[in-house]
């Protein structure tokens, strides 16, 4: 807090008629990533079969960062 920065998230679902738009901002995403200009910080990774565990991690407030699903 002490260099002003922060964390913010927004819901897109109401642009989903933006195709160009999302996909520019993906696309800058994407770069930044193999850049390494940025981080995510991934708490848990779970298979689509343990959703459940999944959301009870995030519910009970345990993750610090990222909780991602994945196939298989």
């Amino acid at each position: 807090m002490d260099k002003n920065k922060a964390v913010m998230g927004l819901n897109l679902g109401h642009m989903f008629q933006e195709e160009d738009l999302i996909q520019n901002g993906l696309d800058h995403v994407a770069k930044l990533l193999e850049e390494k200009a940025i981080s995510p910080t991934i708490d848990q990774v779970f298979p689509f079969s343990k959703a459940a565990e999944a959301h009870e991690r995030i519910e009970g407030r345990s993750n610090v960062g990222k909780v991602v699903l994945v196939p298989g």
